[in-house]
């Protein structure tokens, strides 16, 4: 009899304490998984309050502006004020672009049972992904090949097979505008014009 009651305690001991190890493992791991979670939400709700934030100013320079120009009676109208006005549109218009160019993040998360684990998926949903790891091969005198990449990045609503890229060219520090010698949705274009003698050039993608 006392034998199986030595038994039986032991047996319970350990069972108990399997399962308080197993609690403190598992309250552990959700700690974590919750600690990761608000980190990861925490770091997108950061970028895109401040995208929010910059998007509001601009809309609010556009609305002051809007309002000025309304307020001006017919006499008051003077070019320089015109002038003012147009210079400040312009340069808002700019800023509105190249915020509407970046690219902007989100998260997608889900909680996966079977895995017992949090899964993030990130994409973006504004911007344009901008060419990188730029090559230049089959270097002749009057030609070369260019090749490109972008990220493989996930971008809602836009079929990165249907992006175009503009290929500019210039002399090295010329006041002159970029030439554009190819537009289109390969990532690699063949140029083959006349090329100065002792020039350096400036491509744009």
């Amino acid at each position: 009899m006392s034998v199986i009651n030595n038994t039986y305690e032991k047996i319970d001991k350990e069972t108990t304490k399997f399962f308080e190890m197993k609690r403190e493992k598992l309250k552990k791991e959700e700690e974590d998984l919750k600690e990761k979670l608000k980190t990861e939400v925490t770091k997108i709700k950061e970028q895109l309050e401040i995208n929010t934030s910059e998007v509001d100013n601009l809309i609010k320079v556009n609305e002051k502006l809007k309002k000025g120009i309304n307020s001006l009676e017919k006499e008051e109208k003077i070019l320089i004020k015109i002038l003012s006005y147009v210079s400040k549109i312009n340069k808002n218009q700019k800023e509105m672009r190249k915020l509407f160019q970046e690219l902007m993040k989100n998260l997608k998360i889900s909680f996966i049972e079977k895995e017992s684990t949090i899964k993030y998926e990130e994409y973006y949903f504004n911007g344009i992904p901008i060419p990188k790891n730029i090559e230049f091969k089959e270097i002749g005198t009057n030609s070369f090949k260019v090749l490109w990449n972008i990220d493989d990045i996930n971008l809602v609503n836009i079929n990165k097979k249907e992006v175009k890229y503009k290929l500019e060219i210039r002399k090295e520090n010329s006041k002159e505008d970029f030439n554009q010698i190819y537009e289109g949705k390969d990532n690699n274009f063949f140029v083959n014009i006349e090329l100065e003698k002792n020039t350096c050039y400036e491509i744009s993608i």
